[in-house]
């Protein structure tokens, strides 16, 4: 069952909305591990209220029994009646006009992993993402989308490599993995937004004392606006 709230935390929530229901999102998840029998993944989650979002996803680790390569897919949805246009003074400004849509988001993903050994994985992705923005309030707020903009579509690649040295990856009691990736916005005829990250992340995990462990995690990472540079 879901139940969470729309807002940044429970005291904003609380204090500057009036404790207000409609401020609520509902609704159900659900997810199966082990689904075919080859340690994969199904994940579905829906829920209104606030925000009307539908999220589909499909992991599969390991295409075979013998095989290295693994596969994911998934689709992600949402529609806003009521969305933050600015900020003043630290505090969100929402907009909203009676039950109308004002911004929605779609967004496909696709991509592989290879397992070398124990403790080498490496992913390959792509992202797909389409924002629409109400026609009317672009022209009140240009710069939502940037230039009164009411479409943003736009793909995304990212190449991933990890080592993993660690007994659990949700709840790790000991060990450590290292990750890098490099992730490039702006791909064929979706090149509009042109960006390129690199970022690496170090974690680690050790017992303090019984049932007590401590971990630590370091990101490091670099951009740059490939779309300000000319050749």
């Amino acid at each position: 069952l879901i139940f969470e709230l729309a807002d940044r935390n429970f005291n904003v929530w609380w204090n500057e909305y009036d404790r207000s229901f409609k401020r609520i999102n509902f609704g159900l998840g659900a997810q199966h591990v082990n689904f075919s029998g080859a340690n994969d993944r199904l994940k579905f989650k829906f829920h209104t209220g606030y925000t009307n979002r539908l999220e589909l996803l499909y992991y599969r680790p390991a295409i075979s029994k013998t095989s290295k390569f693994g596969l994911k897919v998934a689709f992600y949805f949402s529609e806003y009646k009521e969305i933050a246009v600015q900020t003043i003074q630290n505090k969100q400004v929402f907009i909203k006009e009676g039950n109308r849509v004002l911004y929605s988001s779609k967004e496909f993903a696709g991509g592989m992993n290879y397992k070398l050994n124990k403790f080498w994985t490496y992913d390959i992705g792509i992202n797909l993402f389409r924002n629409r923005f109400n026609e009317d309030m672009a022209k009140r707020y240009p710069d939502f989308l940037l230039n009164g903009n009411t479409d943003q579509t736009y793909a995304s690649a990212f190449l991933a490599a990890g080592y993993y040295d660690i007994d659990h990856l949700l709840r790790p009691t000991r060990g450590f993995s290292v990750s890098w990736i490099a992730k490039k916005t702006g791909l064929g005829v979706w090149d509009k937004y042109k960006f390129l990250s690199i970022a690496q992340i170090a974690k680690t995990a050790n017992k303090l004392f019984h049932n007590c462990y401590l971990q630590t995690a370091v990101l490091a990472q670099v951009g740059m606006d490939l779309s300000l540079i000319h050749i």
